[in-house]
């Protein structure tokens, strides 16, 4: 499978949390790239896993894996 782009684990220190700076760091990064764009999610970060999904991004079934489509 080719991509064109993937974003690792992004990680947002606990005292800047719940300031949508998660949020704006992967949009940006996820406009950047080309075409696919692959993210790294632990599957039992339910807040991780609520923010991607309001990026657009949708659930491959992998494990660890979401992929948003341009």
């Amino acid at each position: 499978t080719r991509h064109d782009g993937s974003i690792g684990a992004v990680t947002v220190l606990p005292e800047h949390r719940r300031k949508q700076l998660g949020s704006f760091c992967v949009a940006a990064l996820a406009a950047e790239l080309s075409g696919e764009t692959m993210v790294l999610i632990d599957p039992a970060n339910e807040a991780s896993r609520t923010m991607h999904a309001k990026l657009g991004f949708t659930n491959t079934e992998k494990r660890f894996a979401w992929a948003r489509f341009k």
